[in-house]
């Protein structure tokens, strides 16, 4: 199915009360995967799933809309509009949502960021709002090189993911 080729192995799950639908874009460039998804439904990584891996990533997710429920090693978040999140995608979760879910977001190779801080967690969540300057300049700079991301050369691609990883 399109999100197994865009996302790797992932298991929808079925509801008799919902439908499940999903659209997905996707670009590769520098190592990195700059993605669009809209969904709803419900998800779920498995072991199984991630036995199946042959790289180890997260992604960095900017909500436009939502929410989306989402639960990972016993522990529930809830991701909106507003923030920022890094995801370890190669640890079991499952995600669903009731409203249709949008983000735009970057798949980054485990191996980049783990070259940065070899003790980083599976998820971490940052509020995009005027008290948190950080999440403000993360997301910009996601959002700009995200929509410039076709137009950057070999070397300023290289450049911004090396940016954007410090």
């Amino acid at each position: 199915n399109v999100l197994s080729q865009a996302f790797g192995p992932i298991e929808v799950i079925r509801n008799s009360d919902e439908d499940f639908t999903a659209s997905v874009r996707t670009y590769r460039r520098a190592q990195l995967q700059f993605n669009e998804i809209s969904y709803r439904g419900g998800l779920e990584r498995t072991a199984r799933n991630l036995a199946q891996f042959d790289q180890e990533y997260f992604t960095l997710s900017r909500p436009e809309a939502g929410p989306l429920f989402f639960e990972q090693q016993d522990r529930e978040f809830t991701v909106a509009p507003g923030c920022l999140v890094l995801l370890n995608q190669t640890s079991p979760y499952k995600a669903s949502t009731t409203a249709c879910y949008h983000s735009f977001s970057i798949s980054i190779p485990r191996t980049m960021l783990h070259q940065r801080d070899p003790h980083i967690g599976s998820f971490y969540r940052l509020e995009i709002n005027e008290s948190s300057p950080r999440g403000q300049l993360l997301a910009n700079f996601a959002k700009y090189m995200t929509e410039g991301i076709t137009g950057w050369s070999e070397t300023e691609t290289v450049s911004l993911r090396e940016q954007l990883l410090d």
